[in-house]
């Protein structure tokens, strides 16, 4: 539900339709993935940096003594700017 909020709020600040600003948003998104996957950081001033990180492959073991193979991933971490730490204060 919060996503029409901000397409809503884009639209009306950028001045164009709902539909261009869903697009926007789209590619914002697309890149923002593209460049996490990379294992780039994607900084964002006033709001907040997102770091990647790649997770090698590992086993654990499960509750019923089973190996279980982890596979290798992406994980990302969202770290807040000062200025958006203090305006949610």
């Amino acid at each position: 539900m919060e996503h029409f909020r901000l397409n809503n709020e884009l639209s009306k600040t950028l001045g164009i339709s709902e539909e261009e600003a869903l697009v926007k948003l789209e590619k914002i998104a697309a890149n923002m993935a593209y460049f996490c996957g990379e294992c780039d950081s994607v900084s964002i001033p006033g709001f907040g940096t997102f770091q990647s990180e790649k997770k090698e492959e590992d086993f654990t073991i499960d509750s019923k003594g089973n190996m279980v193979l982890n596979p290798p991933a992406i994980e990302v971490d969202f770290k807040p700017s000062v200025v958006l730490r203090k305006s949610l204060s």
